[in-house]
């Protein structure tokens, strides 16, 4: 019994040290698609925020929503606390880009 909780935990700690070493290469601020004016701020503690800007009366405007976000190869998972409930996405690595799992027409572009 003491071998497989063992095993256990080397896998276990295999896949979080892969899944931190995935989440330094990923973080990074994304705009959401082209001209959207939503962005989120991957960092690099598994914390994320948001952001969307818009002009109202000539000033701009911003909200900020917060959350976490993991990562393993190709894959990025989002989850922010909405105005009704938390908000998941998940990202896709397809050419390069990352593209949201049910809605195409969302992607990420790295702005830095």
């Amino acid at each position: 019994m003491k071998v497989i909780v063992i095993s256990i935990a080397i896998v276990l700690s295999i896949q979080s040290f892969a899944q931190v070493n995935y989440i330094k290469k990923y973080s990074a601020a994304y705009n959401i698609g082209q001209d959207t004016g939503e962005a989120y701020s991957l960092k690099e503690n598994g914390t994320c925020t948001w952001i969307y800007e818009w002009k109202n009366n000539g000033k701009l405007k911003t909200q900020k929503k917060y959350g976490t976000w993991t990562a393993r190869e190709g894959y990025l998972r989002i989850s922010v606390s909405g105005n009704t409930g938390i908000i998941i996405e998940e990202y896709i690595l397809k050419n390069g880009r990352f593209v949201n799992k049910e809605d195409s027409n969302r992607y990420l572009v790295k702005t830095n």
